[in-house]
């Protein structure tokens, strides 16, 4: 049989009583009727904020009414990027004119991050493959699911915000703080307990909340020394998130012998882990703020090495060990090799985050430096200063603590 029509948003509204020109609807219009979650899931993003209040009585359920408002008077948003990410991949039309634009190329075939993302999203379950104004449909669908979903889902939703891939720190800490309840009232190990501990951490060192995240990192540490041993590439992770002390100004002298001690036992014993190339990275910074740019290097490039071995040359950690480099490069007045070394990322950051992602708006700022302090291209300098603040307003917003940086330095150079 062919399946009937889907009743029209005209109809919805009429039997809601729901009045075109959009004002306020009294709770008794809505006393008599009780829809489904994917009906009302529709139905909100056509409703105004001084209405939902009688439109949440007609929930099943008292969460979903919760959702509904949370999302109509705004107390819950994604942040514009994601929220565009989710809109394009919940229309399931496969590798659109959208992803095509961010990513630079014209198939799926040669775009990994799509195709992660493709998964990913699957593995979120329905969160909104809506028609109209799709996107709060959308938001409504992520926070049911950052409220209700199960450990799978919210270990996707974490993979997908990560800075490695969609880069929405908010989010990614809503998401953790969910799930390590989950992990913690549920069938989980002790060891994926502590891990969620760290992943937690991270959270809240993303967010600059560093008097959070060193409380979690050292009941990581702790915990994984006691399970795992100090010798353990998950300890060592943990003690190398510990050590650096994250809101304490610069590097001192005590953080950069930990990072050395850590680096002399990791490079040796655990040259297959992500975490020995962390540290040799931290260390390449701590010399390069010193202006000890020369040991900087050697720091750097092993960093590098092992993250295009361990990783790949299109992993983010590998970019940013280029863009690192360029700094370094920078700093050392090599500034023909810092514009080769960002031009590398740049490559890489387009081709394997997209063109909005704020690791290569970043590196477009960087860019602008160099032309404009260094070479003393100004015009030029002009030009990428324009995109890198074009782009974090557009990704990240006016207020952003980025946005603001790139600013406050293109009027330095005015």
């Amino acid at each position: 049989k062919t399946p009937a029509p889907l009743p029209s948003l005209q109809f919805f509204c009429s039997r809601l009583l729901l009045p075109s020109t959009h004002l306020p609807l009294p709770p008794s219009a809505m006393s008599r009727v009780v829809l489904h979650d994917d009906i009302m899931r529709l139905i909100v993003p056509y409703v105004p904020s001084d209405s939902v209040g009688a439109l949440s009585q007609a929930c099943r359920t008292t969460r979903d009414a919760a959702v509904l408002r949370d999302v109509a008077d705004g107390s819950f948003s994604l942040m514009q990027t994601t929220e565009r990410h989710f809109v394009e991949l919940a229309k399931r039309n496969g590798f659109n004119t959208y992803f095509q634009d961010l990513f630079g190329v014209s198939t799926e075939e040669v775009c990994t991050t799509h195709l992660k993302w493709k998964s990913m999203f699957a593995r979120l379950g329905d969160v909104g493959t809506l028609s109209g104004k799709v996107p709060r449909g959308v938001t409504a669908g992520v926070l049911h699911l950052l409220k209700y979903g199960s450990r799978e889902q919210l270990e996707a939703l974490a993979e997908m915000c990560d800075r490695n891939e969609m880069d929405d720190p908010q989010l990614l800490l809503e998401t953790r703080k969910r799930l390590q309840k989950l992990l913690e009232n549920g069938p989980a190990t002790e060891v994926e307990v502590l891990c969620g501990i760290l992943e937690l951490g991270k959270a809240h060192r993303w967010m600059y909340q560093f008097d959070e995240s060193a409380k979690y990192y050292e009941s990581a540490k702790e915990g994984f020394r006691r399970l795992l041993g100090e010798g353990s590439a998950k300890y060592v992770e943990a003690a190398y998130r510990v050590a650096l002390r994250h809101g304490q100004p610069s590097m001192t002298d005590e953080k950069i012998a930990d990072l050395k001690r850590l680096w002399a036992m990791a490079e040796t014993s655990l040259p297959n882990e992500g975490v020995t190339y962390f540290i040799a990275t931290d260390l390449g910074i701590a010399f390069d703020e010193k202006g000890q740019h020369e040991e900087a290097k050697v720091y750097y490039l092993a960093a590098l090495e092992g993250r295009r071995r361990v990783l790949g040359d299109d992993h983010k950690d590998t970019l940013d060990t280029v863009n690192n480099l360029g700094v370094l490069s920078y700093d050392m007045g090599d500034y023909e090799g810092s514009l080769a070394y960002y031009e590398e990322a740049l490559k890489g950051e387009e081709r394997v985050l997209g063109k909005a992602h704020p690791a290569r708006i970043g590196t477009l700022m960087n860019m602008a430096i160099v032309y404009d302090d260094g070479l003393k291209d100004y015009d030029r300098g002009e030009s990428l200063y324009r995109q890198a603040l074009e782009g974090y307003e557009q990704s990240l917003g006016k207020n952003h603590e980025h946005t603001k940086d790139c600013v406050k330095n293109h009027e330095h150079t005015k």
